[in-house]
């Protein structure tokens, strides 16, 4: 174990979000980073690129549907490592993780993935003032689990060094610490337990899509909960 804390939900804040229509929409810019480091990386056998990979401080003024209720500063994590965050004020869609992100959505075998290191690890990872390490870990593991899991392989499909996304640097640095090789493994070690989080997709054509985090669920989520689980397993 690291020195984050793995901290399972309540029940009530793991109701995935439920009912969303398809009108539900937010106006989000992008203000600035959170804890993180920059990285490198190669995408499908592309040019190393460099960015930051950690928190992402974004701003939402008003909201349609369930969108009302995320007005305010948040912290997110990106999907789509093709796409740029945008400055300026952008019209995003509320959907499903499996709908995410907008260039290539993941589907539910990755959308899972994405429920199980949220639901051990949202309390760790959605705070202001966590460890740098371990914020762009998460991140990384974030992009890993969109670009190369494989839900019908398992967990043996996450390799950071290897597949469609590669990690070459961290902080400059091709040989990663100890305790961010130690953050990725407690992160993927998640994967598996077919968990749920209060967790939505943030989704735009121009600008980069965001997971986003409901801190407690809305009467609208609670409300159905139980219908939209449903039909996540008749869909699997």
């Amino acid at each position: 174990m690291t020195n984050i804390t793995k901290i399972a939900l309540t029940a009530a804040a793991v109701a995935t979000i439920a009912g969303i229509a398809s009108a539900d929409v937010v106006s989000m810019k992008f203000l600035g980073t959170g804890a993180g480091q920059n990285v490198k990386w190669k995408l499908n056998g592309g040019s190393e690129t460099g960015t930051f990979a950690g928190q992402l401080r974004h701003d939402i003024t008003s909201g349609t549907g369930i969108g009302a209720d995320f007005v305010g500063e948040h912290l997110t994590f990106c999907t789509d490592i093709y796409q740029y965050v945008s400055g300026s004020y952008k019209t995003f869609d509320i959907v499903a993780l499996d709908a995410a992100p907008n260039s290539a959505p993941m589907g539910l075998g990755r959308a899972q993935a994405l429920y199980d290191i949220f639901s051990v690890y949202t309390d760790s990872a959605m705070i202001a003032g966590i460890n740098n390490e371990f914020a762009a870990a998460f991140q990384v593991a974030v992009w890993e689990i969109v670009t190369d899991y494989n839900a019908g392989t398992g967990p043996s499909s996450i390799n950071v060094d290897a597949g469609n996304f590669k990690l070459t640097k961290v902080n400059g640095s091709s040989s990663r610490s100890s305790a961010f090789n130690g953050y990725l493994s407690d992160i993927f070690g998640t994967i598996g337990t077919n968990a749920s989080a209060n967790l939505v997709a943030l989704s735009s054509g121009s600008a980069q899509d965001q997971l986003y985090y409901i801190p407690a669920p809305g009467p609208l989520a609670l409300a159905g909960a139980s219908m939209f689980m449903m039909a996540r397993r008749r869909r699997a």
